[in-house]
Formats: C-alpha cells, structure tokens, sequence
C-alpha cells in the first residue's frame, strides 16, 4: 500500500475539529489525488471523514489551491453531530443549490476500509462522494446505489470511483430517468441496511438485525408496492447491475463465467393476486407474491428470523445477517457464523495466521472436502511465507482474499497494512493466482487468510 504524505493541515474548529491533505493516493489511470481526511469527528460521536479530490495543475504542489468544499463539509457534518444528527454509510446531505462553481448538489457516504490507515485506532472513516447536477436529486428518488454503479460504469472502476474528478459530466438527469423508470411509480424505501443479489438459481437478500422490525413496519406503512432502495455495496457480489434506461441488462464489475450472483440496486416487492414471480427488473430485482406470502415475510422480519421461499426454479432467501466482518475488501454481513480458523503449523516468518471462511461451511462441504481446502490453503500460505521472507518491508498485517468458483479463473486479492512495496505486492498476487484451487461443481468458494507479519 502507498504511503501517504501529509502536505497541507488547516484547523476548522480550534481545539475540536481539524483536516489534513495528503498525497499518494492515485487514480487507476495515474492521475494524481489530494486525500482530505478529518480529525475530530470521532470526538463529537461521528465517524471521520474522507474525501479523494483528483488534483489538477492550477492546485499548487502543496495543494494551496485544492477545492475548499470537504472543509465546509467536514465542519457542516460537525455541526450536525453537536446536534443530534449523525450520518453513516448510505447516507446524504443535500444542497439547496449547486456549489463551489463545480455543479455539487450533494454527497453520498460509505464506508471506507482504505481510509482506516490513515487513523491511529483503525475504524473505517467514511468516504464522501460528492454528486453533481441531477445527480443528488436522482439518488434521492431513485436510490444512491443506482448513481454510483452508474458512476462506476462512466469510470470503469467497481464497483463506484471513490474520487471526484472536477471534470466529470453528470452521469444522468432526473427527467430521463423519471420518464423511463419503474421506480417512478413505486413507493421507495431508502433501505441501505438492506443488500440484494441473484442468478438464474437464488434471489439472496441480507437485512441487519436491527432493522428487521423497523423495516416490517415501513413496508405495511408503504403497502403492497414498494422498492426497497438497497445498499450500494455487496458483502460478496463481484458484480452488480447497472441502469441503462433502454431494457438491456448491463452489469459492471468482475468478468466472470457460469452464473455468477450479481448485486441489485434494489428489491422492488410486490403483493397481488397474481402468479408468483421473481425476476430482474432494469437494475434490481422484482418479486411478486401473494398476500399470504407477503404477511408471512412481513412477520418473519418482525420476529427476526430468516424467510425462505421456492418460486419455480429460484429460491428466495431473506437472510437475516446475524455477523459482520469488517475486512480491507468490504464489510461482509451474513445470516451464518463466520468460521474462523487458526492452523497450528509453526511459522517462522510470522506471529500468527487466521483464516476467516466467508462462504458457509455447509456450502463448502457440499463442494470440497476438509483436504483439498487444507491443502490448498498450506500452498497460499507457503507461496506467502516464501514471498515475505526475502522482501523489506514495514507491514504489520498482510490479508489475502481468496476466491474460486465452476468455469472461472481463480481470483486473489492482496491488502496490506504499513508499507509494503507495490511491485512486490503485484508479484505475489500473480503468483497467488496461478496457484490451481480445488475444482467445485455449483458454489463460489471464498475466504480470506489473515497473516501477522513480523516485518
């Protein structure tokens, strides 16, 4: 991971809130970034918060000239707290009108699990996104999900562009997407509890145990058609549909062959007399059940319990997600215990070594057997071990993120914590993923294996 430099630090609020600009960070194409980060937040019970600026020429070498706007947030978000309100991940704030001579209308906030490095207790700071044009007015109505993969999309960055490039067009209009939606004639339920995917098999949706009951009692309030407008994030999902406004099913994300599940950017239900259905519907998913059904799933959610419901070849699942993992690729929720194991082979070049399985046990055992998981899991750690010894480095944690699946190639992710050379870190990520995983028939297979290096 690129070590940051801090370059520019301004007091906002003196004794309380203060952001500092680093540079280091860059964007997939090599364009330079300036990383504001607050400091304070936190103190006032809000998380703290990023926000990524692609830099420009006229910005000055110590970023003098840089955009003001997340100064004016990051002090907007304080005043907030030292009120009551607080945002978090899938939340907003909106402007009354365009700002900053740069068309800004609004910011979306998620999480941000690289940001986590840059303070001393490692929570995951949140990462301001900042909307333009019709952009925010569109998040509103239609889900920030659907924005940002349409962002992604614009980028080619999955599964959204965690910058703000001063230069970008608006990614859509609200008359546009008004005219051409299903949506318009739904009534919407910002939902970022809520997570959504599918494939030609399983509609799986995860809600947090906490907004189970909350959500019941929204969706008897909304009646018996309602979109749920999801998180735009997936615990698992290396895909995720993206609205075109033209009916052709497009998704952005992790090119993968068999039937991959892809992430919704909403779950649109419907309660009717009528033939049950699950389907996709423009970038979410659409289920139609009968009045029996739908009181059934309302009272599995005020109870807190999963629903789970067989619609011709599909099964439908309503999980609700009793554990969370916050890992450097996302923050996975899951309706299972996530097994984690510790193997008990001495290990010379590191102090300790966790393997977090992240697809159910029973899913794997249906897969695999116990050996051909060891065994592969020995050959990641020896191809690791064998690495790390000969590099210097001043990383503390390595992270591999493992994942195999019928018909597609391996794929392995690598994060690190500290400095850790980047060309290195690219050749063990290819050597990683020339590894030969087990083969499995249905079921993508994934975990991540958690190294605590000595340095």
């Amino acid at each position: 991971m690129v070590a940051l430099r801090a370059i520019r630090s301004l007091a906002l609020a003196p004794g309380e809130l203060s952001a500092t600009v680093y540079s280091g960070w860059s964007t997939p194409d090599d364009r330079d970034i300036w990383t504001y980060a607050s400091q304070g937040l936190l103190r006032a019970g809000q998380r703290e918060l990023v926000l990524n600026v692609v830099a420009e020429p006229g910005d000055g070498a110590d970023a003098a000239a840089a955009p003001e706007f997340p100064f004016w947030l990051m002090a907007e978000l304080h005043r907030q707290v030292r009120a009551g309100r607080q945002v978090d991940a899938g939340g907003h704030t909106l402007l009354a009108e365009p700002g900053w001579g740069l068309g800004i209308t609004g910011f979306a906030y998620e999480r941000f699990a690289d940001g986590a490095t840059l303070y001393p207790d490692g929570l995951e700071p949140l990462l301001a996104m900042p909307l333009v044009h019709d952009e925010a007015r569109v998040a509103y109505r239609y889900g920030y999900a659907r924005v940002l993969a349409m962002m992604g999309a614009q980028t080619s960055v999955f599964p959204y562009p965690g910058y703000f490039d001063r230069r970008r067009p608006p990614v859509t209009e609200f008359d546009t997407q008004s005219a051409g939606t299903l949506l318009a004639g739904a009534t919407v339920l910002h939902a970022p509890e809520v997570e959504v995917a599918g494939n030609t098999r399983q509609v799986r949706v995860a809600v947090r145990p906490e907004w189970a009951r909350p959500l019941a009692e929204r969706l008897r309030e909304a009646g018996e058609l309602a979109a749920l407008l999801t998180s735009a994030v997936h615990s698992f999902a290396r895909q995720r549909y993206v609205w075109t406004g033209d009916n052709v099913r497009t998704a952005i994300g992790v090119p993968q062959s068999g039937d991959p599940m892809i992430a919704g950017n909403f779950l649109m239900l419907v309660a009717a007399e009528s033939e049950p259905r699950v389907h996709v519907i423009e970038d979410g998913y659409g289920l139609i059940m009968p009045p029996p059904r739908w009181r059934e799933l309302l009272e599995a959610l005020e109870a807190g319990r999963e629903y789970r419901w067989q619609v011709g070849e599909i099964e439908v699942t309503i999980a609700i997600a009793v554990t969370e993992h916050d890992s450097p690729f996302g923050h996975y929720t899951t309706g299972e215990p996530i097994a984690v194991h510790q193997p008990s082979d001495p290990r010379p070049d590191a102090v300790g070594v966790e393997i977090v399985l992240l697809t159910e046990q029973q899913v794997i055992d249906t897969e695999i057997t116990v050996d051909q998981l060891v065994t592969f899991c020995r050959s990641v750690i020896g191809t690791v071990d064998t690495a790390v010894r000969g590099i210097s480095h001043d990383s503390e944690k390595l992270v591999v993120a493992v994942e195999f699946a019928p018909e597609r190639p391996l794929y392995v992710q690598l994060a690190t914590s500290g400095d850790f050379p980047d060309a290195e870190g690219q050749r063990l990520t290819e050597r990683l993923n020339a590894l030969t995983p087990p083969p499995v028939r249905e079921r993508v297979i994934a975990f991540e294996i958690w190294f605590s290096l000595n340095g």
